[in-house]
C-alpha cells in the first residue's frame, strides 16, 4: 500500500501561519517607516534651527536692518527645512528672538513643522507638531 504525501496539510498549515504572521510583519514594517519619517522630520527641524542660528551669528544687523535680517534668518531656516518630503513652507513656523543678558546678545530660533503618520495608529495622534530650537550669542548687534 502506497501512502500519499501530506502536501495538502502542509499547504494549509503554511497558509494559517502566513495569516497569523503577516499582520504582525506589516505592523512592524509600517511602524518602522513612520518612526523613520518622524525621526527625519525632527532631525531636519533641529538642523534648520541650527542653520538659522549660524546665519544669524555670522550676518550682523543694525537697528535699521533688524527686520530684514530677521526675515533672512527665517528664510535660512526654511531653505534648510525644504529637504523634508512633501515640504510646504506655509505649514512651517519659524520664530526668531533676540535678547540681551549680562551684556551678551543672543539669538534663539525655534522651528516647528507638522508630522502626519502614514497609518492611523490606535493611541497615537495622527498629527504631531515637531518643534526644535537653537540659540547662539551674536558677535555684535
Amino acid at each position: 500500500m502506497t501512502r500519499r504525501p501530506a502536501r495538502p496539510r502542509a499547504a494549509a498549515a503554511a497558509a494559517v501561519e502566513l495569516a497569523v504572521v503577516l499582520p504582525v510583519l506589516l505592523t512592524i514594517t509600517l511602524g518602522g517607516v513612520d518612526f523613520g519619517r518622524f525621526t527625519h522630520t525632527a532631525v531636519a527641524a533641529a538642523d534648520a534651527a541650527r542653520c538659522a542660528c549660524e546665519f544669524a551669528a555670522t550676518h550682523p544687523y543694525t537697528a535699521a536692518t533688524q527686520a530684514t535680517w530677521g526675515d533672512r534668518v527665517r528664510a535660512a531656516a526654511l531653505d534648510d527645512l525644504a529637504g523634508v518630503p512633501r515640504f510646504e513652507s506655509a505649514r512651517a513656523t519659524v520664530t526668531v528672538d533676540v535678547s540681551e543678558d549680562d551684556g551678551v546678545t543672543r539669538v534663539a530660533v525655534a522651528v516647528a513643522y507638522p508630522f502626519e503618520t502614514t497609518v492611523g495608529w490606535p493611541g497615537v495622534p495622527h498629527r504631531v507638531d515637531v518643534s526644535r530650537s537653537a540659540a547662539t550669542p551674536l558677535a555684535r548687534p
